[in-house]
C-alpha cells in the first residue's frame, strides 16, 4: 500500500511540474477521471444489453452470438450503412424465424467524423432475405436540414424521389435509387401508407437481401425486450409487404 501511494505521489509531482498552473493541473485529472467513469457507465450498459439479449433469445427460442465472426458484415451484402465510417462493429448478433421469415437482428455502430453521417452512431439492424429480385434503392429519413430546404423550395445536393399520392411519406423520407420507374413501381400505395408511420426507420434494399434499422446519436435505440420484439414484428409485417409485390 505504502509502495503504491508513493508511485501516486510521485506522479502527482511530475503532473506537477509539467502543468505548472495547478487550475489547469485539475482540468487535465478532471477530463481523465470523467472520461475513466464514462468508460465504465458504457461497459455498464453494454453488460445489462447483452444480459437482455442473451435472455431473450431464450424467450424467442433464437440462437444468440455476443461477438460475430470478421466477415459477418460482408455475408449480408452490398448496403449503403455497412460502408459508412470507421471503425464499424457489429455485436449482440440474434437469429431466428419469426411468422415464417427468417431473420438476424443486431446492434452496429460506426464513428464517422460528418456530423450529418452521425459522429458515433449506433443502431439496430434487422437482415433477411425477400422471396423475389427488386431494384437497389434506400429509403431514409430527411435531415432536419433537408426538411428546411424542402420548405425553402431548395433542390438537394443528391436527387432523391417524391411520391405526390402519399405527401406525408414524402416530407418525412428521402428515397434513393438508379432505377427510378421500378423502385416508384416496388414502393406501392401499401407500403408507402405503412411506412409513413415509421419515423427514424431506414430501409435498404439489394436484390433478394434487405436489412432494415434504426440509427440514433450517441445512444443505443430500442434496448428493452419488449422493444426488440416490437421491432422484429415490424420488420416482419414490412417484408411481407414487399414479398407480396407482384413482378
Amino acid at each position: 500500500m505504502k509502495i503504491l501511494s508513493s508511485i501516486i505521489s510521485e506522479f502527482l509531482q511530475s503532473l506537477e511540474l509539467a502543468f505548472k498552473d495547478k487550475f489547469i493541473l485539475f482540468i487535465f485529472l478532471g477530463t481523465i477521471v470523467i472520461a475513466l467513469l464514462m468508460l465504465l457507465f458504457f461497459s455498464i450498459l453494454e453488460r445489462k444489453r447483452k444480459k437482455r439479449f442473451k435472455e431473450l433469445s431464450k424467450t424467442l427460442n433464437w440462437s444468440y452470438t455476443p461477438m460475430p465472426e470478421k466477415d459477418f458484415i460482408n455475408s449480408l451484402g452490398n448496403f449503403n450503412l455497412f460502408a459508412r465510417g470507421l471503425p464499424r462493429r457489429a455485436e449482440n448478433i440474434l437469429t431466428g424465424v419469426w411468422n415464417n421469415i427468417p431473420l438476424t437482428v443486431f446492434y452496429y455502430s460506426y464513428f464517422c467524423w460528418i456530423r450529418e453521417s452521425g459522429g458515433w452512431t449506433l443502431g439496430i439492424v434487422a437482415f433477411s432475405y425477400l422471396d423475389k429480385q427488386l431494384p437497389s434503392f434506400f429509403i431514409m429519413p430527411k435531415s432536419y436540414s433537408r426538411i428546411i430546404g424542402d420548405f425553402l423550395g431548395l433542390k438537394p445536393i443528391y436527387p432523391c424521389f417524391s411520391f405526390n399520392l402519399n405527401p406525408n411519406f414524402s416530407g418525412n423520407f428521402a428515397v434513393k435509387g438508379t432505377s427510378e420507374d421500378e423502385i416508384r413501381k416496388t414502393l406501392t400505395p401499401k407500403i408507402l401508407d405503412y411506412l409513413e408511420q415509421r419515423r427514424g426507420i431506414n430501409i435498404e434494399v439489394s436484390g433478394n437481401r434487405i436489412i432494415i434499422y434504426y440509427l440514433s446519436w450517441w445512444f443505443v435505440p430500442k434496448t428493452k425486450p419488449e422493444e426488440i420484439k416490437n421491432f422484429i414484428q415490424e420488420v416482419t409485417i414490412i417484408i411481407k409487404l414487399f414479398n407480396e409485390i407482384k413482378c
